[in-house]
């Protein structure tokens, strides 16, 4: 794909709907493709700070359902009393909430 663009939206893990976290996902051609989230998924107590999460499920301002696959955090930042998360996305899926990569 070549053109730019972003959605804006609300976000979630497929095992937690409820959770949605209001984000922007980028796609800028010829650069990585990231989500950046205004808060942070809820986390059990043994996960890691920068953990890779194999399948986020995203729906945009304008009602489109979108996939990613093979996310990567980056980390967070703290500011103003609240986090904001960044992801790399190796895959988007826009259109429909898939289970696994090969559907």
């Amino acid at each position: 794909m070549k053109i730019e663009f972003e959605y804006k939206g609300h976000w979630f893990l497929p095992n937690s709907p409820e959770d949605k976290i209001a984000g922007i996902l980028r796609f800028i051609p010829n650069s990585p493709i990231y989500l950046e989230l205004m808060g942070e998924f809820k986390k059990s107590p043994f996960s890691m700070i920068n953990e890779n999460i194999e399948t986020i499920y995203g729906l945009t301002y304008d009602a489109k359902e979108v996939t990613l696959f093979k996310c990567c955090s980056t980390g967070s930042k703290n500011a103003c009393g609240f986090s904001l998360m960044r992801y790399f996305i190796q895959y988007i899926f826009e259109g429909a909430h898939l289970s696994y990569i090969n559907d």
